[in-house]
């Protein structure tokens, strides 16, 4: 008898519906690199000084520009203006200022950006070197041979027909694939929150939606082994598991970011594994920053993201508009694969995503998504 821990249950809240016609501008990108400053010490400063004032603030050099003369310091535990007003007052320091991000200055041509709302309000799409972070999508499947997945993903294993082919028979799973990843500026579709993450398909759920929790672990520790830095779970119960949990932790002190659906109860019942606290809890935010009518919510929700009306890959090669806490999870995978291809830990990446600068949610503890701060 299997306990009942390990019983079926199914995937959160999909509310499907026609796409939105409704085109909006693309967001405006001003900003600049978290943590990190741009200085160039006055030809008088030695070597010895400018360490000793690196290291009396905690900062180290990432990069320096000898013809130019300036450094690249990263820091933590101080915002950007307060590290800059310290440097600014060293008479050793011929200028600061921070390190700012430049941003194509066309939008996407991928057809159906102007209706990718979400996308546009969390300041994506993120890019950097493409293919270049494994993201597991532990779900239904991913559709490998959808036109706005060309190249994106890797068969990982099929835990519900122990064979290697993770195909999609449900749609969930390739939605997901196609929020985080999509490809971005091939003219076709959507774009994906970033072009950094490759899809490592596990399928997990059936064609139904529902699947155990012992498929569900053993696909986390199986994308952890295969070296996944991101693992999407857009997927949830009730009920709390040793096994789940075990799974978890496994899989965070291998350097792997997990991310899960909080719910849709629209109460503040835990959902598992969101609830466990190596993983990102994901709530469900619309078009005006307010906390989604169905989303669970509560001080165990660690950030919000856009959830309602998201257009994103579907079977057959087409596109579906779809709404719940799912598609939410999966603009937070998106943007933690970005922050990963940068070379940040687990614990770094959680940081720029729940505390460094979210947008508030009207009557919540937590934020909208933000990692690039204004």
């Amino acid at each position: 008898m299997i306990p009942k821990r390990f019983m079926m249950f199914a995937i959160l809240l999909l509310i499907f519906s026609l796409p939105t016609l409704a085109f909006a501008q693309p967001a405006k990108q001003t900003s600049f690199a978290p943590d990190q400053l741009i200085v160039k010490f006055k030809e008088s400063a030695s070597i010895q000084t400018k360490a000793n004032i690196h290291q009396q603030n905690d900062a180290k050099v990432l990069k320096r520009n000898e013809k130019l003369g300036f450094e690249v310091i990263q820091f933590k535990g101080k915002s950007v203006s307060e590290m800059m007003n310290k440097y600014k007052k060293l008479p050793q320091v011929e200028y600061v200022e921070p390190n700012y991000i430049a941003h194509a200055l066309a939008a996407p041509n991928d057809p159906y950006y102007p209706q990718q709302w979400g996308l546009q309000k969390i300041g994506g799409p993120f890019t950097g070197t493409e293919n270049s972070v494994k993201l597991a999508v532990i779900d239904t499947g991913v559709l490998a041979d959808h036109p706005d997945l060309s190249g994106k993903v890797i068969q990982g294993w099929d835990f519900v027909d122990d064979d290697s082919v993770s195909q999609d028979g449900n749609g969930h799973g390739t939605a997901m694939a196609g929020i985080a990843a999509a490809n971005i500026n091939n003219g076709i579709g959507v774009a994906g929150t970033t072009n950094t993450a490759q899809i490592l398909a596990i399928r997990v759920l059936n064609d139904s939606g529902s699947g155990t929790f012992a498929d569900i672990a053993s696909g986390i520790s199986y994308a952890a082994d295969q070296g996944a830095k991101v693992i999407n779970l857009s997927l949830g119960g009730s009920t709390s598991s040793i096994a789940l949990e075990t799974a978890v932790n496994y899989a965070w002190s291998k350097g792997a970011v997990l991310v899960a659906a909080a719910g849709s109860s629209a109460s503040t019942t835990p959902s598992y594994p969101a609830y466990y606290t190596n993983v990102i809890a994901v709530a469900c935010t619309d078009q005006n920053d307010n906390k989604c009518s169905f989303s669970s919510y509560g001080n165990w929700i660690d950030v919000g993201a856009p959830g309602v009306n998201i257009i994103t890959t579907y079977l057959g090669g087409a596109y579906q508009t779809l709404s719940g806490v799912s598609m939410s999870t999966a603009f937070v995978s998106g943007a933690a694969a970005y922050l990963a291809s940068q070379g940040k830990t687990n614990t770094q990446i959680r940081y720029a995503i729940e505390d460094q600068c979210p947008v508030p949610v009207p009557g919540q503890s937590f934020g909208r998504l933000r990692i690039i701060c204004p």
